[in-house]
């Protein structure tokens, strides 16, 4: 009698095969971290809207980054400005103010409120120049109020430029500082707002220079500092 015996193959799954199941493994994972960056980034896009809370390196060092587009805090209130420019024109041909010509030294003093604690101060300043030294905080004892640092935040497709200022220690909702900084600025052409120049002829027929400005929100900030505007 023959005995028959029954052999069973047990599958394996080629090197090739593993390697392909490893690939796609691989790409769903990354699809899915991919997905996840993409929602976390837009919910930090949406937060920079409403508020400005992210800052860069603060060692008394000014850093340019670029930020999507986001709206000034209502932490703070302005109430008063005392602004002092010195204008350097040179309205005729004999004025040659050198190196100054077309520029502008600007002193502010921005008197505000406290709405809510905070330790930072933003404001608007497009093609103003100055630096930590050229700021002081005081309380309402003239004290001065110590900095850490500021930072420079822009965002050109919408034209939006912002310092912050960060402060040693918090300002007190309900009290009131003042904001001094020293700058310099430009005199632009006409179609580029702000402070800017253009020319008459006078009785005599003689051509002179004259600045003027708009007083609109978005042009003001490239002449003087605004807070909220």
């Amino acid at each position: 009698m023959r005995k028959e015996t029954k052999v069973r193959y047990k599958e394996t799954s080629s090197p090739f095969q593993i390697q392909i199941l490893l690939i796609f493994t691989i790409f769903f994972a990354f699809i899915i971290l991919l997905l996840a960056f993409l929602i976390f980034s837009s919910k930090q896009r949406f937060e920079l809207q409403t508020t400005l809370h992210q800052r860069s390196s603060t060692n008394n060092i000014s850093i340019i980054t670029s930020q999507p587009y986001f709206r000034l805090p209502t932490t703070i209130h302005p109430f008063h400005y005392d602004l002092k420019l010195q204008i350097y024109l040179p309205y005729r041909e004999d004025l040659n103010f050198n190196e100054r010509n077309f520029s502008i030294h600007a002193d502010v003093a921005i008197r505000i409120v406290c709405l809510h604690a905070t330790d930072q101060i933003i404001l608007n300043a497009k093609n103003l120049k100055f630096d930590e030294s050229d700021i002081e905080v005081q309380d309402s004892h003239n004290e001065s109020i110590p900095l850490i640092g500021i930072n420079r935040y822009q965002h050109e497709v919408d034209d939006i430029h912002v310092v912050e200022i960060i402060l040693m220690r918090e300002l007190d909702s309900g009290h009131d500082y003042v904001i001094y900084i020293k700058y310099q600025g430009v005199i632009n052409d006409v179609w580029t707002g702000g402070l800017y120049k253009t020319q008459y002829n006078n009785i005599n027929g003689q051509t002179r220079l004259v600045v003027s400005t708009y007083t609109t929100a978005t042009n003001r900030c490239k002449s003087f500092i605004t807070l909220f505007r």
